[in-house]
């Protein structure tokens, strides 16, 4: 052997020795990875996942030994149906060929879980399977391959035992999943399996729309449970079992009440636990009139198999009719005859939820209503139930009463507005103890030379009136003159000192705008004038006033200068 190959291979027996092993290691870390970023599952919120969730979660399909090929009889008919699985609200409707020819008639439909990583699109129906091993240790019972690893299968189980199912992944149809599948109960995937051969065409929509046949509702299982309850084997412990229906029974209700079918009505399992399921209520009841009536229910369990049973609804009318509008005391006009309409106005009367018409109300009423007579309403319904109600009457012969509200005065301020609602603000109306509202008072405003004129006629129900009237007016006002008569001078302070005004309401003020005018009448005794202009929306008025007055006379001053003096000798000439 050349030594140069001898030494060629074994470098090469080298190289492969570390380089194998490095790129599986390499494989190994990437797959893991890659695993790892595509980790979730149902309960990806709850941090790691299970060793069932891990295998259900991988994106590669195994193969198994104990994969069971599904064998046709080759009885199925190609295109018979048609299948739409709805992604959003998992759902899947079968439809068949109508009488149109083409595959649009909604035929049956499933409750299912769809894979998160589902893609929506068109697929075809593939290879078949009774029992599939689509995960390490996971088997699904019925299994039908669309693309890759996407197929419709059963729910999963632990083993290749129909006893081994995993109760949580049961529960979970209706609800999304996170693996590549289209999962159902057994009973769906065993009639995908049997009715739609390779080449059905399937479609993934993602739509909001339920489908034509609404949604199934199964029931919840409980931990303890190893059978898929729609599963149609004779070894089932459901079978025979099943689901059942508690509390229908025949009942008595009253006409015009609503009826609540579901009170008391249950759905149960062969264990005694109630089921979270549909009821589906048929009913021939006619809730407003007496009679006897059907009333079926119904409910599916996950096999497709119908539960029903039916009761007899009586209904019955006991229950009086109810008057409204009839006041605890009626009040009537004196000497004047009352007529059923007036009576029966705004009166109504309700039996079981319907109204009755008035026609219906006997009245019997006194020949002379007097005070303290009775009136009787009654009426019965057409099941012979009677309401009698007796009113007693009180005969009004008393007018209204009207009188200023407290407070009021007859003097009003010129910024005053004057209309119907400050006329009205100012009264009171009370008949037989009772305020009269304002549709019983009418009122007429006249204008005075200084003020208003309120005219008011006031009705009762009786057709009693009363007439009232009142006056208000702007404020008026006077000069009001001081007693003192003397004044020391002719100028307006002192002619306006102690003058003040006064208003009508009795206030006085001291007023500059005064004007004052003075002439003399005699001596040192004048005449003095005094007015005042004031103004209201009305117009102006002048306030006038007279007096007179005595001007004191002015002393002359004594003098200060020295006396003259006297000529001695004229003194003495003077004195001789």
């Amino acid at each position: 052997m050349n030594p140069d190959g001898k030494f060629s291979m074994i470098k090469r027996h080298k190289f492969l020795l570390i380089t194998v092993p490095s790129l599986i290691v390499l494989v190994l870390v990437a797959l893991l990875a890659r695993a790892m970023f595509y980790r979730g599952g149902d309960d990806a919120q709850k941090g790691q996942l299970n060793e069932v969730e891990q295998i259900l979660n991988a994106e590669s399909e195994p193969y198994s030994d104990g994969d069971e090929l599904y064998r046709s009889d080759g009885k199925e008919k190609q295109g018979k149906y048609r299948i739409e699985v709805n992604k959003t609200n998992n759902v899947i409707v079968v439809y068949q060929r109508g009488d149109d020819g083409d595959l649009s008639e909604a035929f049956k439909t499933m409750c299912c879980s769809v894979g998160r990583d589902v893609p929506a699109g068109s697929y075809k129906t593939g290879e078949r399977y009774c029992w599939k091993y689509v995960n390490s240790d996971v088997w699904a019972q019925y299994a039908t391959r669309l693309d890759g690893a996407i197929m419709f299968q059963s729910v999963p189980f632990r083993e290749k035992k129909k006893d081994t199912l995993i109760v949580k992944y049961y529960n979970q149809l209706s609800s999304s999943c996170s693996a590549s599948a289209i999962r159902l109960c057994v009973a769906d995937a065993k009639w995908i399996v049997e009715n739609a051969p390779e080449g059905t065409k399937v479609e993934v929509i993602e739509n909001d729309k339920i489908g034509p046949l609404g949604k199934p509702n199964l029931a919840r299982l409980s931990e303890d449970e190893t059978w898929d309850p729609s599963d149609p084997d004779e070894a089932n412990p459901w079978k025979g079992y099943g689901i059942k229906l508690e509390g229908v029974s025949d009942r008595t209700v009253e006409r015009g009440i609503a009826v609540d079918y579901l009170d008391g009505v249950r759905v149960v399992n062969q264990a005694g636990l109630e089921v979270d399921m549909q009821i589906d209520v048929e009913s021939t009841v006619e809730i407003f009139k007496c009679g006897e009536y059907k009333v079926t229910y119904s409910v599916s369990d996950g096999s497709g198999e119908t539960v029903q049973q039916s009761a007899t609804f009586k209904v019955v009318d006991t229950m009086k009719p109810v008057f409204s509008g009839i006041p605890a005391r009626l009040t009537l006009p004196g000497g004047k005859e009352i007529s059923r309409a007036e009576l029966l106005e705004g009166v109504y009367v309700i039996d079981n939820n319907q109204f009755l018409p008035t026609d219906h109300v006997i009245l019997d009423i006194p020949e002379q209503l007097a005070d303290g007579d009775v009136i009787t309403f009654r009426v019965a319904d057409a099941y012979g139930n009677e309401t009698v109600m007796q009113v007693a009457c009180t005969v009004d012969t008393t007018p209204p009463q009207v009188y200023l509200r407290d407070g009021v005065s007859g003097v009003i301020d010129t910024d005053q507005t004057v209309d119907e609602a400050f006329a009205l603000s100012r009264i009171e109306a009370v008949d037989m103890g009772q305020h009269l509202s304002r549709d019983h008072i009418g009122v007429d405003i006249i204008q005075n030379e200084w003020g208003y004129t309120f005219h008011y006629i006031v009705s009762d129900n009786s057709g009693l009136t009363t007439e009232f009237s009142n006056t208000v007016t702007y404020p008026m006002y006077a000069i009001v003159l001081p007693e003192e008569k003397t004044v020391d001078d002719l100028n307006n302070l002192s002619l306006l000192k102690g003058v003040q005004l006064a208003d009508t309401l009795g206030n006085t003020y001291t007023v500059d705008q005064i004007k004052v005018s003075s002439k003399i009448q005699a001596g040192n005794q004048y005449e003095v004038t005094y007015s005042y202009d004031y103004t209201s929306p009305l117009g102006t008025k002048t306030a006038t006033a007279v007096r007179v007055v005595t001007l004191k006379e002015s002393k002359p001053e004594p003098s200060t200068s020295p006396a003259p003096e006297e000529d001695e000798d004229e003194n003495k000439e003077s004195e001789e």
